[in-house]
């Protein structure tokens, strides 16, 4: 779904004026003083169309594709980012953005870059924009955007910044907007029993280049006019939000000794959470591993396993390459991503257990790679979360109304096939041991009736959607799609969202819970397939604002979320005056957002027209089973 944000983008009000070949500057361009080098940016114009002549003219800075970290290229590739040398003198041009990191380039992936052209492994940039005439002693809060994209696709370049900057000048709140990348599937997320032994490579090396673009943030944000202390939240989507609850984490939510404060004062996660998804250790990955290794020509001599035990894996290299990593890491770039993309579509209908099989990537239990402090999973997420040791930062959290439909099988005729789905897609091989009696349960928390399922009934008054009560996809009297929509949706989304927010407030923690509720329309005005209700990614366009110029009920909500996520960033609470005050730029009123707590549980309902505060305790028997079931979380590794 973000390439329908880059479409809305270029479609809707805000228009950038285009002077020939080249943005319409005012005035120089602007320059920051780094330790790292000078910056130099771009000044651009933006005409905003208000209703009325003359249209409305708005400048901002954009300093983009400033590189955060060495490339990761030869012997970097696979491992830990590392920083980039100070030198004041070097010159770095930041006028357009950098190139999207290696992913698929026909997967069926909706937040992808599907250019050859436009990704790189030199992909370490980040993109920083601020109102026009910031000075640097103004302080302003900083929000970072971190993309989603299943941990396998994604960029930064996805998603423009300049509406939410545009507002925030509106409310008299201005904030800089910064947004980064981070290395994807294989080349970020490389796993197996040899990565994890090896000092010079790095489990979840993705989740890695996020902590350093964060500290490069902190440490230089100052000359862009940001607050060095009140200097991040960070907000992301679907992968994004995982990766956010991800640092959370970090050193078991402890602040360390070399950094004494954590790398972000507050945190919005939009459908991802802490807990949720499958997490194995390493060496699940390990047969796909030697398997891809064997595709790309990592075959002719043999290796030693890398652990305690010292096993002969049984594998042949090349005689000047002494270990997988070592042939992978000469592979050419190309060979290496037409294998990532072979592996992927034998296991595109799933990025859960049965993606291990074939995939010798993923997010992976990381703790046993680092001696001391450091280190994102401790334990299985469910654990984590039942533990509480999650860093104590104000999160905004929340999901949509049908998280599951853009990822749930159409062609699910049957319980049986269900069930075989079930066992085959989501539990690991080598733990199914008995999960027939699991799996009934689950199923008995779902009954096979389509009007409990996803997508959910979704009516303002009393009427309901004509979808509310049928069937999707032949044959109708049998089809299980909405059940396992809503079974999908909730294991993977929100039934981790709950499990953090409880676990989060009840140690005194600020959160605040939603559930987006808006059918989204499409550019010429139609309404999405019936089947997908609201689903997964919906949200994005309202919160970056891209509605917020029309005058209409998408108008309005577009505002009320842009100003909210706004008003976090200031105050680490969504409510202020644009909101519920007397402000000229007021949105339409809503409830006060109160917070969420373990006894009231408070979520805001999200939809123009129908804001209301309501008890989150909806399909509660199945997200308690599903946090505290142990069988079932050591199956699916959560």
């Amino acid at each position: 779904m973000a390439q329908w944000l880059n479409k809305y983008v270029s479609a809707f009000v805000v228009s950038i004026v285009i002077n020939a070949v080249q943005w319409l500057f005012s005035g120089s361009r602007p320059v920051v003083q780094l330790p790292q080098g000078i910056v130099h940016g771009v000044r651009v114009t933006f005409q905003v169309d208000v209703g009325v002549k003359p249209e409305r003219l708005y400048e901002e800075d954009q300093f983009l594709g400033i590189p955060f970290a060495l490339p990761p290229l030869g012997s970097l590739r696979f491992g830990a980012p590392q920083p980039i040398k100070d030198n004041p003198s070097r010159v770095i041009h930041a006028t357009e953005y950098g190139l999207a990191c290696m992913q698929p380039t026909g997967w069926a992936g909706r937040y992808h870059t599907s250019d050859r052209n436009s990704m790189s492994e030199d992909c370490l940039t980040l993109n920083i924009v601020r109102p026009h005439d910031v000075q640097q002693n103004l302080s302003l809060p900083v929000m970072v955007w971190i993309y989603g994209g299943a941990f396998v696709s994604g960029g930064s370049s996805h998603y423009n910044g300049s509406y939410l900057v545009y507002q925030s000048v509106l409310m008299n709140r201005p904030i800089i907007y910064a947004s980064l990348n981070y290395r994807v599937n294989l080349f970020g997320f490389l796993a197996s029993s040899e990565v994890e032994s090896r000092n010079d490579a790095g489990l979840n090396a993705g989740l890695l280049d996020q902590r350093l673009a964060l500290a490069w943030i902190q440490r230089n944000i100052a000359a862009f006019g940001g607050d060095p202390n009140k200097v991040v939240t960070v907000f992301g989507e679907s992968a994004g939000a995982i990766a956010i609850g991800t640092q959370m984490l970090w050193n078991k939510g402890l602040p360390t000794s070399s950094n004494p404060k954590f790398l972000f004062r507050g945190a919005i996660l939009e459908s991802g959470a802490t807990s949720g998804y499958s997490l194995p250790e390493p060496s699940v990955h390990d047969r796909a591993y030697l398997n891809f290794a064997k595709f790309v020509g990592c075959g002719t001599g043999p290796m030693q396993r890398g652990r305690a035990d010292q096993k002969t894996l049984g594998f042949d290299y090349p005689s000047q390459h002494s270990s997988i990593l070592d042939c992978l890491r000469a592979v050419p770039t190309d060979v290496l991503l037409r294998a990532t993309i072979s592996v992927m579509d034998r296991s595109a209908d799933t990025q859960m257990a049965l993606g291990s099989e074939y995939r010798p990537f993923g997010l992976v239990q990381d703790a046993e790679s680092y001696s001391g402090s450091g280190g994102f999973f401790h334990a299985r997420p469910s654990h984590i979360v039942q533990n509480g040791t999650i860093a104590p930062i104000p999160v905004i959290i929340g999901t949509n109304l049908d998280e599951g439909t853009l990822f749930s099988p159409h062609d699910l005729r049957n319980k049986n096939q269900l069930k075989d789905y079930v066992a085959f897609s989501w539990f690991y091989r080598h733990l199914r041991h008995h999960p027939s009696e699991t799996i009934d349960t689950f199923l008995s928390l779902y009954p096979d009736n389509p009007k409990l399922g996803s997508p959910y009934p979704n009516h303002i008054s009393g009427g309901s959607t004509p979808f509310d009560y049928f069937r999707f996809f032949p044959p109708y009297h049998s089809n299980q799609f909405k059940r396992v929509s809503s079974m999908l949706g909730d294991m993977l989304f929100d039934s981790g969202r709950r499990a953090q927010a409880i676990s989060m407030s009840r140690r005194g923690v600020p959160v605040y819970s939603y559930q987006f509720r808006q059918p989204m329309p499409q550019p010429d005005g139609r309404v999405v397939e019936p089947y997908h209700g609201v689903f997964h990614s919906a949200e994005l366009p309202y919160v970056f604002g891209v509605y917020a110029m029309q005058n209409n009920g998408q108008g309005e909500l577009s505002k009320m979320m842009s100003h909210a996520w706004i008003n976090f960033a200031y105050d680490l609470d969504p409510n202020g005056p644009t909101l519920s005050g007397d402000d000229s730029n007021r949105v339409a009123a809503i409830p006060k957002w109160p917070l969420y707590t373990p006894g009231e549980r408070n979520m805001l309902e999200i939809r123009h027209g129908h804001m209301r505060v309501v008890r989150d305790d909806y399909r509660d028997d199945a997200m308690q089973w599903m946090a505290n079931d142990e069988h079932f979380n050591h199956l699916t590794q959560r």
